[in-house]
């Protein structure tokens, strides 16, 4: 190349550099957005900047688009809702057991696991994981690479096209569209409303923040002490202030000022310089707190430091949509009334109708309004009270015999009224089927108790595959049913949304992938010092860290620098300085022709068809097919062990009736039904004896009037 040619191209490389680090700090600062990615535009010296969101059918806030317009002012801005993209078809039948069970998958999977950097600087690339192909919307017995990207048939500015790339191994690319969204946020449920005595599924929040997820269940130590079990993200969202003047997050995001990391690549507020297309890290540590938001932290939590660490139900946000909706329909009703009473005088005089009929209406209409306010008054009685304090909570891998898992639990003690309400209503004759608190009254389902240990989890996925089935009581859907493993895609590997700051990239898996089971894998930012950062990065993941604390000022935990000094130089190549943390071994969960979790589920507890519990959810991987998203999940056996690990807490699990109690209660029923017996054959020896007696008395007098009849006689 000439001299000014190759100036040229270091200025484009420089210039699509730039967009592409200002696009990722954008969606960091914004986690209302899916994705930000530059593309150029063809035969001209400019850039697009494409932003996904998933609006949830509320569209886009305003404030959202004008702070992109003043951050991506050198820029075309293209919008572009996820909701609103046609979904696809749905291959129908479930994997063969071939396919479930092909060790060829299982090879694949952990050739796809060592060569994750092949995808690390790919901005469209979402996920990755081991299929077989599907041509036509049908699946094929061909295995191959399936790549999840933000949109199909469009190359961000700086890379190469993935699918004219060449084989991983020998296995083709199969490309299609998809990306992860969080199941922590509102959502109309039944389960929303107030609960007294709790149960599991409801609607649950931390006091004084924004958003809500589900109780999951119910757990219990060794020493009898009753917590409530729900995800990090749920239990345990980061301190919040009034929004700035000029805040570029969403009107409905609040501002954090807590040590800690919340939402999916939440980064530190930005301060603009808009001429300069450059971003700064505030120096108080401000974060974004969104009450709809992706989650990807890897963090332990010291709840010393959290103010906010009391868990109500219902959640705020929940009863005061519940009191607004309820508020509206009456003003509906009364409304309604009004103007049947007084029509509207532009359209003329009303013609007069049968009076029969106007007072058949006006009852109606005085029913509805009736109607109307019993339900405010009830959702008035029903306000947030409550019902625990935050103990502990994890977000990240853990190592469980030699298998590194992905947590995303935290468990609250439980109030001693509310635990007393429980074991109160838990004495009813009509509760005594179902062992384990919080799931009584519920049709046809019964948990016994059970939870699948870690050792047996993925052999019985292979062994019970016609048992293969789960069902789930969640705050945003209640119970849904028919959600199956599908093994025949192995280890999603999901890559979150990441800043050009600190991170630490993905180790190669030394661990064999498990034989079967479905498992989800994230990349999670983490700013944090060395000596900080060691409480949860294993002994085999300590590599050089200097080298990826490069970009980065402070550490978020101690506030310790840990970038470069001012002055020096920086690599120009932002793109050098993304890496990713990949969870590891989520379950993914599906249903047919529906979805089996949906926004609000956050927490929910999974359970087989065979009644025990399986696992605990944490969010969704949408990939285009109408009401079927992905479910994500981790082994239950896995959140035990790692919170039983961290909190010292033994013999965590379930909570049920105890054996003793199971006897005493047995006993005492076997000693009533024995009393109740005694008492019905004494009552029926004495009716015996009554009609004994009544029949000699009977037979007497019938003999003596039969002899005085014959005496009469011989007179």
């Amino acid at each position: 190349f000439s001299p000014l040619k190759k100036a040229e191209e270091m200025l484009k490389k420089q210039k699509i550099n730039e967009a592409r680090s200002l696009a990722s700090r954008f969606m960091l600062a914004n986690p209302f957005c899916i994705g930000v990615i530059p593309y150029e535009n063809v035969g001209k010296d400019t850039l697009t900047m494409c932003v996904y969101v998933d609006s949830d059918g509320n569209g886009i806030p305003q404030d959202i688009q004008d702070a992109a317009k003043e951050m991506f002012a050198d820029y075309v801005i293209d919008w572009i809702d996820l909701q609103q993209r046609p979904p696809c078809k749905i291959v129908s039948e479930l994997p063969s057991s071939k396919k479930q069970n092909g060790k060829e998958l299982s090879d694949l999977s952990r050739t796809i696991e060592k060569n994750l950097h092949v995808f690390d600087k790919r901005l469209n690339v979402t996920a990755v994981c081991a299929s077989y192909k599907v041509t036509d919307f049908k699946e094929e017995d061909t295995l191959c690479v399936t790549v999840f990207v933000m949109e199909k048939g469009r190359v961000p500015a700086g890379e190469t096209d993935i699918e004219l790339e060449e084989k991983l191994n020998h296995y083709q690319f199969d490309v299609v569209e998809g990306y992860y969204k969080s199941t922590r946020k509102l959502s109309s449920s039944d389960m929303m409303a107030h609960a007294d005595p709790l149960r599991g599924g409801v609607g649950i929040g931390v006091k004084g923040l924004p958003g809500a997820g589900t109780l999951g269940g119910f757990l219990e130590d060794e020493e009898g002490n009753c917590y409530i079990l729900s995800n990090q993200h749920v239990l345990h969202p980061c301190e919040v202030k009034n929004n700035p003047p000029n805040d570029t997050s969403d009107a409905k995001v609040k501002d954090c000022t807590n040590d800690v990391v919340r939402g999916a690549g939440i980064s530190g507020e930005l301060s603009e310089d808009v001429e300069g297309n450059s971003f700064n890290r505030s120096n108080q540590h401000v974060f974004h707190l969104p009450e709809v938001g992706n989650n990807t932290n890897v963090v332990e939590l010291d709840n010393s430091t959290n103010k906010f660490n009391i868990i109500e139900q219902p959640s705020q946000s929940d009863y005061e949509k519940m009191f607004q909706d309820a508020k509206d329909t009456l003003d509906k009703h009364v409304d309604k009334k009004s103007n049947f009473e007084n029509p509207n005088p532009e359209r003329g005089p009303r013609q007069e109708r049968n009076p029969k009929y106007l007072n058949r209406m006006r009852e109606t209409y005085d029913e509805n309004i009736k109607q109307a306010q019993i339900e405010l008054r009830k959702i008035e009685k029903g306000k947030p009270r409550e019902i625990g304090k935050y103990v502990y909570g994890l977000q990240g891998n853990v190592k469980l015999d030699d298998l590194e898992i992905y947590v995303d639990a935290a468990i609250a003690e439980l109030n001693e009224c509310e635990l007393q309400c429980m074991k109160y209503d838990k004495g009813l004759e009509s509760n005594t089927n179902c062992p384990v608190y919080g799931f009584e009254n519920i049709e046809d389902f019964s948990p016994n108790g059970e939870t699948i240990d870690l050792e047996n989890f993925h052999r019985e996925l292979r062994m019970k595959e016609s048992e293969r089935f789960f069902v789930k009581i969640g705050r945003g859907t209640g119970f849904t049913d028919d959600g199956f493993i599908d093994t025949s895609m192995k280890e999603l590997f999901v890559k979150m949304p990441a800043a050009p700051e600190n991170k630490i990239p993905a180790p190669e898996n030394k661990i064999p992938a498990p034989e079967a089971g479905a498992t989800a894998s994230f990349d999670i930012p983490l700013p944090f010092c060395e000596n900080c950062i060691q409480s949860f990065v294993s002994e085999k993941e300590k590599i050089d860290q200097k080298e990826y604390f490069e970009l980065s000022k402070n550490c978020m935990k101690c506030d310790k620098r840990i970038g470069k000094k001012d002055g020096e130089k920086k690599n120009d190549d932002v793109e050098d300085h993304v890496r990713f943390f990949w969870a590891r071994n989520c379950v993914v969960i599906r249903k047919q022709k529906e979805s089996f979790c949906k926004p609000g589920d956050s927490g929910a507890l999974v359970f087989g068809k065979d009644n025990r519990a399986w696992g605990l959810l944490f969010g969704t991987y949408d990939v285009g097919i109408k009401n079927s998203d992905y479910c994500l999940a981790s082994p239950l056996s896995a959140v035990l062990k790692a919170l039983e690990q961290k909190t010292g807490k033994k013999g965590l699990k379930l909570w049920c009736e105890r054996d003793e109690e199971t006897k005493e209660k047995k006993g005492n029923d076997e000693k009533k039904e024995n009393e109740e017996n005694v008492e019905n054959d004494e009552s029926e020896e004495k009716k015996e004896n009554e009609e004994k007696k009544e029949n000699e008395e009977k037979k007497e007098n019938e003999e003596k009037k039969e002899n005085e009849e014959k005496k009469t006689k011989k007179m």
